[in-house]
């Protein structure tokens, strides 16, 4: 069992995906999210594999039966807490038929990985959704949006008005353009009032006799407005500059000062990753392992780390010559260097200078050429 695949109990997703989601779904969507520890093990009781459960936010819950519950002094939101305010459980359920939850029972906090973002709330043993501050706009939006896409499809169908002086549209003849409008010429005959050239259509009309081609102005600049609004309050929930979020704006500084500000976001998140998922997923993946003897026992098997997502840049070139210059003067060391702007590790890049200088060094001695002082 690697690492990458086959980590998921469902068998739907690998590493990648689950991490996605627990960004997406859980983080900035819900709040939170958990994952299930499940250790597998063979007949004699011994470890034979691990897998991760993942947990929507809303199975966690104090209810016991149906979907509303009543928090007590021991359970807040679905969270078991001990008289020192530390968590102990989860009391998960099973989503039943209706909208319902059944089977309620308490998972040690051992066997739960519970990733959240409580910095903007002391005491708070669940995440809030990112969307929080703008539930309210978005319904709002939805309504809005709806009225706008009704609207643009009423202009689509009605493309010409044309004003006339019966008011009404004439009968059309058997000869004439289909559909078209007729009236009578000057010996009594009926006549087409359009003629068509080609893939267009001339127009006759008496003096006095109006026909306009309609410009529909959807959506509206005040629609348009309210969605800038909404996206704003967005970016705001998820900590992230407004340009980042919906579009770029304005010179050259004020870019790289949004996209510094979103750096400091991402940053942040990742060390969050590594803190509630990747420390607590791999350390119980490799132990599995090593309990099931497919990989060797090390006294630092639970150091886990990970790499930190490579920096976004307006002007990679420009920016990373000054990461270099700063390498240079010391200001800047090796590891955030190849992290940051390379998206590798210090040590691996290390080593293959190494394997790279040791295969130059032995490619000489075979051929004989003395190396320099």
């Amino acid at each position: 069992m690697g690492i990458q695949d086959g980590l998921d109990y469902r068998g739907e997703h690998d590493f990648c995906q689950m991490t996605k989601l627990v960004m997406s779904q859980g983080l900035f969507l819900e709040g939170d999210i958990f994952g299930q520890h499940m250790i597998q093990t063979g007949s004699a009781g011994r470890p034979t594999g691990y897998n991760v459960a993942l947990i929507e936010a809303d199975r966690i819950g104090s209810a016991i039966a149906g979907v509303t519950g009543q928090d007590t002094p021991t359970m807040i939101g679905g969270c078991v807490i001990n008289s020192a305010g530390q968590v102990t459980g989860y009391q998960l359920r099973d989503r039943g038929p209706y909208g319902q939850f059944t089977n309620p029972r308490i998972i040690p906090a051992s066997d739960m990985a519970h990733v959240k973002d409580t910095g903007r709330r002391v005491d708070s043993y669940r995440g809030v959704t990112r969307l929080k501050s703008v539930l309210d706009a978005i319904r709002d939006w939805k309504e809005t949006t709806a009225a706008q896409v009704l609207s643009a499809k009423v202009h689509s169908k009605h493309a010409i008005i044309n004003k006339v002086s019966s008011g009404g549209m004439q009968t059309t003849a058997f000869g004439g353009h289909p559909g078209a409008e007729t009236r009578p010429n000057q010996l009594g005959n009926e006549e087409s009032t359009v003629e068509e050239v080609g893939d267009q259509l001339i127009s006759y009309m008496f003096p006095g006799e109006e026909k306009t081609v309609l410009n529909a102005q959807t959506p509206s600049d005040g629609w348009l407005n309210l969605m800038e609004m909404t996206v704003a309050h967005i970016a705001r929930g998820c900590g992230l500059p407004f340009s980042v979020v919906w579009r770029m704006t304005g010179s050259g500084p004020a870019v790289r000062a949004d996209m510094e500000e979103a750096d400091r976001r991402f940053l942040s998140m990742h060390r969050l990753l590594i803190k509630s998922w990747y420390r607590p997923i791999g350390a119980r993946a490799i132990r599995a392992q090593i309990d099931a003897g497919l990989l060797p026992d090390h006294p630092n098997w639970w150091k886990i780390g990970a790499k930190k997502p490579r920096k976004q840049s307006v002007d990679f070139g420009r920016d990373m010559g000054v990461a270099i210059n700063l390498m240079d003067r010391g200001v800047l060391d090796e590891y955030d260097f190849c992290e940051t702007w390379l998206d590798t590790d210090f040590v691996e890049v290390a080593n293959a200078s190494g394997r790279a200088a040791k295969l130059f060094a032995d490619i000489a001695e075979r051929e004989g050429v003395s190396r320099p002082d």
